[in-house]
């Protein structure tokens, strides 16, 4: 029954990744769309499903897109922090509860094994390098942080904070760049 539940979640993932990896553009324009109408909502619900599948389109940019509209960088940076952190969290369940049992059968793609690997190997600093630095698929890191039942206070120190950081730099980044060019 786990292994059907598992086989049906990646399959709804790689379809995903697939569908968003072939047009960017679309999506970027429907993220575009909605964050002009809608604002932070918008910020947190794009971000929160950006950052649920590994694909092209991170969470970094929904946080830029919201800079390029002129809403305050504050709020961004809280939305774009609440959707990550909560997807984060998610993502960490959804490995604790259903990947646990089946880690052997998944580390089979080129991303997944160098995953694995850095969390299996490394464990609280693996995670904290694929949050940090676009090594490995930060998605598929907590996945595994939490099939290898890594403690809830670590998950956070070392995923969710080190996002906190690299988000923070890449607003403040682009808020003085588009502060300059606008």
């Amino acid at each position: 029954m786990k292994n059907k539940r598992l086989l049906i979640l990646l399959a709804i993932i790689l379809t995903i990744i697939i569908i968003v990896s072939l047009s960017p553009h679309y999506f970027g324009s429907i993220i575009k769309q909605n964050i002009k109408k809608h604002g932070y909502l918008a910020i947190f619900v794009f971000t929160f499903l950006s950052d649920f599948i590994d694909q092209p389109l991170g969470p970094d940019i929904v946080a830029i897109i919201g800079l390029y509209f002129k809403l305050s960088i504050v709020f961004i940076f809280l939305s774009s922090l609440l959707g990550t952190w909560s997807v984060s969290l998610v993502n960490y369940y959804l490995g604790k509860k259903i990947l646990s049992n089946s880690i052997n059968n998944m580390h089979s793609s080129k991303k997944y094994k160098k995953s694995y690997y850095l969390i299996h190997k490394y464990g609280e600093y693996g995670l904290f390098l694929s949050a940090a630095l676009p090594i490995v698929p930060y998605t598929i890191c907590t996945w595994f942080a939490g099939a290898f039942k890594m403690k809830l206070r670590n998950f956070f120190f070392y995923g969710m904070l080190p996002k906190v950081i690299k988000t923070g730099l890449i607003l403040l980044t682009f808020y003085l760049i588009f502060n300059k060019l606008l």
